[in-house]
């Protein structure tokens, strides 16, 4: 198995990854396809991952080719930014 990630969906199979099923991005409407990826995370669960299917019928990771990636970025940032609240100084850590 070529190491990175798989190109085909026999190598994404062989690789461990589980289709999971079929939606849309919520940022350019492209149909995508959900995968189970065969890394653990610490809780226990396996995160999914959204891939598109190419021209050539290659696989990618649906995040490598959306045009709306960017708005993704900042809106799991100031997610973040809203869960975690401000940080702290770092003078204040050592009061």
């Amino acid at each position: 198995m070529p190491k990175g990630f798989p190109k085909t969906r026999a190598e994404l199979h062989l690789a461990g990854y589980v289709w999971v099923g079929v939606g849309e991005c919520r940022g350019c409407n492209e149909r995508i396809e959900w995968f189970q990826t065969p890394n653990r995370r610490a809780d226990g669960s396996y995160p999914k991952i959204p891939i598109s299917t190419l021209l050539d019928d290659t696989v990618t990771a649906h995040f490598a080719i959306c045009p709306a990636r960017e708005a993704f970025k900042r809106a799991d940032k100031a997610h973040r930014d809203r869960v975690e609240g401000p940080k702290p100084e770092q003078g204040v850590l050592f009061r």
